[in-house]
């Protein structure tokens, strides 16, 4: 019993065959593999016995239940090789897939860093130039302008002047309401606003207090923003 024993938990020795060691380690100290081990010769009767299972499972036909375990043992360590190595190639993939992302990124920062440079410029050269439209309508009513002065040297018809003042005077009230700017409207009954009026002076007359009486200087829109103040005398009210 005490030789049984010992046998048992006699550690097992380590060669340089994997085989063998798995033969070793699950197959040999199994008791329900009828298999002979001689103890006295543990090496030899080892090989003998690793020799025999390669030789049954050479031939499929031989092959013993043990010798099934040993063989399911193989194609699961085969498995796991396999998995390794796709796991290998995946991280491998993702990777790649990371510093194509990385290289994406970098560009499309550079991008938009670009595009925040353009918009800048654009905005300002559009405030610096915003006018640019306006002022080149304003050359030819200069050049307009010039021909009368040289015109009136020439002409002794004061009537043929002043038409031509007003024609220089309509085509640029045409050019500023096609660019927005409105000039006021009054009437007879048009009643002092702050917002839109100057008030210069004030005049007692028969219309109510806070009439506009006279225009002094004519005040301007520009959409619906006042661009210049009227400037107006207002009524008093009655004198008594």
């Amino acid at each position: 019993m005490n030789d049984a024993n010992s046998n048992q938990s006699k550690p097992l020795r380590r060669t340089s065959n994997k085989i063998k060691d798995i033969y070793d380690a699950y197959v040999k100290n199994d008791k329900t593999k009828n298999i002979p081990i001689n103890d006295g010769d543990e090496n030899i009767d080892a090989g003998d016995n690793v020799e025999s299972s390669l030789d049954s499972i050479q031939n499929p036909e031989q092959v013993s239940l043990d010798d099934a375990a040993f063989l399911e043992m193989h194609a699961k360590i085969e498995e796991l090789d396999k998995a390794v190595n796709d796991s290998q190639s995946q991280i491998e993939s993702l990777q790649k897939e990371n510093n194509e992302l990385k290289e994406l990124s970098l560009r499309k920062t550079a991008e938009l860093e670009n595009f925040r440079k353009r918009s800048i410029k654009e905005k300002s050269d559009l405030i610096e130039y915003s006018n640019e439209k306006l002022l080149n309508s304003l050359i030819e009513i200069l050049d307009d302008m010039n021909a009368a002065i040289n015109a009136s040297d020439k002409a002794m018809d004061a009537e043929s002047l002043r038409k031509g003042l007003e024609l220089i005077f309509n085509k640029s009230t045409k050019l500023f309401e096609e660019a927005g700017v409105k000039k006021m409207a009054f009437d007879e009954n048009t009643e002092f606003d702050v917002n839109l009026h100057e008030a210069m002076m004030v005049a007692p007359s028969d219309k109510p207090e806070g009439t506009v009486l006279q225009v002094i200087q004519n005040g301007y829109m520009y959409k619906e923003k006042v661009l210049k103040h009227a400037k107006v005398i207002t009524s008093s009210g009655n004198a008594n």
